[in-house]
C-alpha cells in the first residue's frame, strides 16, 4: 500500500498555525479556559478557506487553462 502526502505550505497556513499555537499557549498560560481559542478559531478557518477560495477563483488549482 502506497500513501503519498503532499502539503503545500503557504503564508496563510503558516500564519494560521502561528495563531493556533499562540492561542493555545495563552489560554494555558493565563488559564483563560479557551476564551482566546474561541476567537482565534474562526480567524484560522477564514485564513485557510479564504486562500483556497481565492486560488480557486484565479484558476491556480485548475491546470487546464
Amino acid at each position: 500500500m502506497k500513501l503519498n502526502l503532499f502539503i503545500n505550505l503557504t503564508w496563510s497556513k503558516i500564519m494560521a498555525f502561528l495563531i493556533f499555537a499562540t492561542a493555545i499557549f495563552e489560554d494555558i498560560y493565563f488559564e483563560l479556559d479557551g476564551k482566546i481559542f474561541m476567537v482565534a478559531l474562526p480567524v484560522i478557518v477564514i485564513l485557510i478557506t479564504g486562500k483556497q477560495l481565492i486560488d480557486w477563483r484565479e484558476g491556480k488549482n485548475n491546470e487546464t487553462n
